[in-house]
This record gives structure tokens, C-alpha cells and sequence, in this order.
């Protein structure tokens, strides 16, 4: 598994020695208000963060806040998780997807949100977030595991490789 920053999604692959021996059943949830939707092969966990939270360390009566106000409403937030499978099939039940008797089964999760500076209501003058999460999954509607953890490493040897170290 890895988190790719050129193309915004975390990366998960899963296969087994034997054919048809991948099966597993995948779904979400969130502590924050949210939904999930099933849309084919994805699911989609679509909420609102609270307004305020109080931190850990202060009592409140009420620590967390969710304001109706418009302007005082929190981040906006979309996460869509897409299977991909050799062999076998996905299937929803409820708001959950079924991998059953897949060769390799390739999990990709992508996640926007409407933060678009510390000065700007999230809710009013938020980034678009829900269109932007579905196009980075789209993007790599032809892009195989190998190609998407090779520009994963592409990305990330420039920092890995700035300096030599020689002991004699």
C-alpha cells in the first residue's frame, strides 16, 4: 500500500498464490456527520466537519459544534473508495462493497475537501471538492498498479535521493 501525491490517491493491491482466492467486504464510516453511497464499484462517503471542537484538555458541556448558519458551517468533505478486480466480482450490499473469488483486487482512495485557506468560509467560499475527487479516480480509469506505483517512486526519489553517505 502507499499514498501517491501525483496522482492523490492512497493505493492498496491484493493477491494470493491461487486464482479466485481474494474475497473480502469493504465499508466506511466517520465520527463525523457524513453519508455513504454505493455507485457501482465505489463507495462514497460524502459529510461536514463540526464548526468548532473544544480541545481535549478544556471541559465543555457541548465540545463539539455543528452550526446551521451558513457561514459558520465547517469543511465540506468527499472520499470515494474504487475496487478494482481481476477475475471475480464486486458486488453492494448495503452501503458496503463485496469482493468475492478475484485473482487481485486494487483498492484506490481518493479524498477532497473544501479548505481553501485559513481566511475563507469552508462552506461559502470553499475549494470545489466534489468533482475534483472524482476526476483524480478518473484519471486513472487506464492506469494499471505497476504504472501507478512507478510514478509513486518517480515522485518521491528526488527528496530520498539529495545526499551520499560514505563510511571508510
Amino acid at each position: 500500500a502507499f499514498v501517491s501525491h501525483p496522482d492523490q490517491v492512497l493505493v492498496m493491491r491484493f493477491c494470493a498464490n491461487q486464482k479466485g482466492q481474494i474475497a473480502f467486504r469493504v465499508s466506511m464510516s466517520s465520527v463525523l456527520k457524513s453519508e455513504i453511497s454505493v455507485q457501482g464499484n465505489q463507495l462514497i462517503l460524502e459529510g461536514i466537519c463540526p464548526s468548532h471542537v473544544e480541545p481535549s484538555y478544556l471541559w465543555s458541556e457541548n465540545p463539539v459544534i455543528y452550526e446551521e448558519e451558513p457561514k459558520k458551517k465547517g469543511i465540506q468533505f468527499r472520499g470515494i473508495l474504487e475496487l478494482r478486480t481481476a477475475g471475480g466480482c464486486v458486488s453492494c450490499e448495503e452501503d458496503a462493497l463485496v469482493v468475492r473469488d478475484a485473482d487481485e483486487a486494487i483498492m484506490m482512495f481518493a479524498v477532497r475537501t473544501s479548505f481553501h485557506g485559513y481566511n475563507k468560509s469552508p462552506y461559502l467560499e470553499g475549494r470545489e471538492y466534489r468533482d475534483l475527487c472524482a476526476t483524480d479516480l478518473a484519471r486513472l480509469a487506464e492506469s494499471t498498479y505497476g504504472v501507478l506505483l512507478e510514478r509513486h517512486k518517480e515522485d518521491f526519489q528526488e527528496l530520498f535521493q539529495r545526499v551520499d553517505f560514505c563510511l571508510e
